[in-house]
């Protein structure tokens, strides 16, 4: 039978059931608070009296910018900045009198593309008149200051992480963006991006601090705004988005307080300001840009739709393959992406540290399942989203031309950096226990030792960093762009000249051949003793020279996996994680070049010359192409052999190579063991079409081996698809001129070697 619990005793079960419910209950508050409330910022972290551990984070980070900057290389945007600042001091100090070019402002020698024009001057300037005061090298200057321009994007990504999210994100977004070896390596001389980016964010955090007292007559505040935006558009006119970002953000928080916060506020609240604040910085945003200001209204409008579909396309290697980075497009005629709607999302996901990448996608998650609204920081977060989102949406939906990676869309950078800080910091306080946050900690840490070691073991070279998501730079090198802004010219320069040039004397002098003379020509635009020549890689030789310095940028894909190219009396090579970027050989002898001099003047003694040249040095396949296509062409089928199989043996995944081995065997009555190699060439090559569909340079080469097997009608249609790239166009009706005079239609074949000849001029 059981027992009857007594009255005396019932008491104190309910007191122990209070209590135990009491406490559970206070348990699930603390976790619901800590669930709404991460948001909410937390205490300053003081590290030292009044010093904070975001002082000495930002210390720590500036000052290490600064030092590092001395460091890294010239760039073609250093040089066309530098050019075009003093072009507008001498426009701005003449007063009317001094005759601007404003098509044109500098000749094609430093402004390549002829697009600076579309660029506000505001950094050019600033760079020229530092440079009057600077105790440093010209270029080194710019540096600096490209560096004091990262700094100040990663302390308003911080200002704006410690006021609407807490201190520990502050703290860890400027960790996130220093150890980001993308960001911190275009930081360092990216003279164009990196300052683009810091008056972007400057501009977003004012836009948030004038939404946040609407009600205050606050027009030092409105000041600062139109001159943040008014700097950004004068560094790049892209800027002129952050004039709708205002309004939109504007009406959004009104909208947010009426509906989530039940403000009494007006929907139009602010809009006044923000139209005033917009039209001082439009106006603003022309004074140091002469362009501009002859017509303020409808030209940084024209420079925007310009830069939407700028008009270079460069050959950019990309998953394997060198591509053309945009295309005509012949419905509008501007130049479109060549290179796929997954390029920018791709390009960002491979070349971040994946701790970022991964907040970043967590910060998404965590935006979306927040339930208390009653804040403006999560309206703020949100916008936060948007900053770093459309751009990037916007851009892949108008076919943007992109090249060099993300570089042109670095200014989103400090807004995702701010969202994978929220995520980490949100994750480390979502639970409240001591443990949880330690583990967070310790995932970040680890997250950010991987970048911090490559940083540290190939700086100034920061800029060639990919993750593991691609296995790393050195499984990425061969099939991505590594060194894009010729950052390890300067590595290579220092080297000759601490080996070679500082042994001349007064008198000498030396040729050094290059396939980067924009950049290399800088480093020795004041020594005499040092020619620089402009030698494209495929026509080395061709040319007399002393030493060679080529450049990866420039060099065939094929050819950079090979290695071939650092074959021979390699003096020095400039490399990251053991790959190569730069290389310096010295040139056995100009026996190549004087032998190409007497063929062309069909003098047969340039093959005895050549011959020489290459018993001198068998590394040089473009001496032994040479000869085995003069021995094919001259039926000394044998002697080409020779040739032919050295070149397959060293590098049998060329598609050249194949070409000229299967043309051997098919000389030779060997039609099997060419049909071999042509269907082995056309399923390498089908294979990179299916992956790059609109890759021209793969459809001559389906077209050469397709000619090889005797197929003309297919070999032709290949060859005008690949006739679309003006590099290609002048070879392809070459070739499909030759087809239709062997098959008797002497007419076509006069109208494709005229199109030919009119791409020659």
């Amino acid at each position: 039978m059981a027992k009857k619990i007594s009255n005396n005793a019932k008491p104190a079960v309910v007191t122990e059931a209070k209590t135990v419910l009491a406490s559970t209950a206070e348990k699930a508050k603390e976790v619901v608070s800590n669930v709404n409330n991460f948001l909410e910022p937390e205490k300053t972290w003081l590290a030292f009296g009044k010093i904070s551990w975001l002082q000495i984070s930002m210390l720590i980070v500036t000052v290490s910018m600064l030092a590092m900057s001395f460091w890294h290389g010239i760039t073609g945007d250093d040089i066309v900045v530098n050019e075009y600042g003093k072009e507008i001091l001498k426009f701005i100090t003449g007063f009317g009198s001094y005759e601007y070019n404003y098509e044109h402002p500098l000749p094609k020698q430093y402004d390549r593309d002829l697009v600076i024009q579309y660029y506000g001057g505001l950094f050019s300037v600033i760079c020229v008149l530092v440079n009057k005061i600077s105790p440093f090298a010209e270029f080194t200057t710019i540096h600096l200051l490209n560096a004091l321009s990262g700094a100040l994007a990663t302390w308003f990504a911080a200002k704006i992480c410690k006021r609407y999210i807490g201190q520990g994100a502050a703290i860890l977004v400027v960790w996130l963006m220093f150890l980001s070896p993308f960001w911190l390596g275009n930081a360092m001389n990216n003279p164009k991006d990196a300052p683009f980016a810091a008056t972007y964010i400057i501009a977003i955090y004012l836009i948030f601090k004038f939404i946040e007292n609407f009600n205050a007559k606050n027009y030092k505040q409105h000041i600062l705004l139109a001159i943040a935006i008014a700097a950004s558009i004068n560094v790049r006119v892209g800027g002129i988005l952050l004039i709708p970002y205002l309004f939109a953000f504007t009406i959004g928080a009104n909208i947010w307080r009426m509906v989530f916060i039940k403000e009494k506020v007006s929907l139009f609240k602010g809009v006044l300001s923000a139209f005033l604040i917009s039209i001082g910085a439009y106006l603003g945003s022309s004074l140091l840009w002469p362009n501009a200001l002859q017509d303020p209204i409808n030209h940084p409008l024209d420079s925007l739709k310009a830069l939407t579909h700028i008009p270079v396309a460069l050959n950019q290697l990309w998953e394997g393959s060198k591509i053309m980075s945009a295309v005509g497009d012949p419905e509008t005629n501007e130049f479109i992406s060549n290179m796929g709607a997954n390029y920018l999302p791709k390009a960002m996901a491979i070349t971040t540290p994946l701790i970022v990448v991964i907040g970043f996608i967590l910060s998404v998650l965590f935006l979306a399942i927040y339930k208390n609204k009653k804040t403006l920081n999560y309206a703020f977060l949100l916008m936060i989203l948007f900053s770093a989102m459309f751009p990037v949406l916007y851009i892949i939906y108008k076919k943007s031309n992109l090249y060099h990676l993300w570089r042109h869309t670095l200014f989103v950078f400090p807004s995702i950096a701010i969202l994978a800080a929220f995520a980490w910091h949100t994750l480390a306080n979502y639970i409240a226990k001591p443990m949880v946050k330690y583990a967070v900690i310790a995932l970040v840490a680890i997250g950010l030792a991987e970048p911090l070691y490559f940083i540290v073991s190939t700086h100034p070279n920061t800029m060639s960093y990919f993750n593991s998501l691609v296995g790393g730079t050195k499984s990425a090198y061969g099939n991505y762009e590594v060194d894009f802004y010729y950052n390890s010219i300067k590595e290579s320069s220092d080297w000759f000249n601490k080996n070679i040039v500082s042994k001349l004397s007064k008198t000498d002098s030396v040729i050094v051949a290059t396939n980067a003379p924009h950049i290399l020509g800088e480093y020795y635009k004041n020594d005499k003793r040092v020619k620089v020549q402009y030698v494209r890689f495929y026509e080395r030789h061709q040319s007399k020279f002393d030493y060679g310095m080529f450049h990866i940028a420039m060099i065939p894909e094929e050819i950079i996996r090979s290695g071939s190219w650092v074959r021979g009396n390699v003096l020095y090579k400039a490399t990251v994680q053991g790959k190569v970027m730069n290389c310096i050989y010295k040139k056995a002898n100009n026996l190549d070049a004087e032998g190409m001099e007497l063929l062309k003047a069909n003098n047969p003694d340039g093959i005895n010359k050549l011959v020489a040249s290459y018993a001198a040095d068998s590394s040089n396949e473009l001496v032994a192409t040479t000869l085995a296509n003069v021995f094919m062409q001259n039926n000394k089928i044998d002697s080409a052999y020779t040739y032919i199989n050295n070149l397959y043996k060293q590098d049998s995944t060329n598609l050249d190579n194949m070409t000229m081995l299967g043309n051997y065997y098919n000389a030779k009555n060997n039609k099997e063991a060419a049909n071999n190699l042509f269907k082995k060439e056309i399923t390498i090559i089908n294979e990179t079409l299916a992956k790059h569909p609109q890759d021209y340079k793969s459809y001559y080469d389906l077209a050469i081996a397709q000619i090889s097997m005797g197929d003309a009608q297919n070999a032709i249609q290949n060859f005008n698809t690949s006739a679309q790239s003006p590099q290609i166009a002048p070879m392809a009706y070459q070739y499909m001129s030759r087809i239709y005079a062997q098959v008797g239609d002497n007419a076509k074949a006069q109208q494709y070697l005229n199109m030919a000849q009119q791409y020659g001029r």
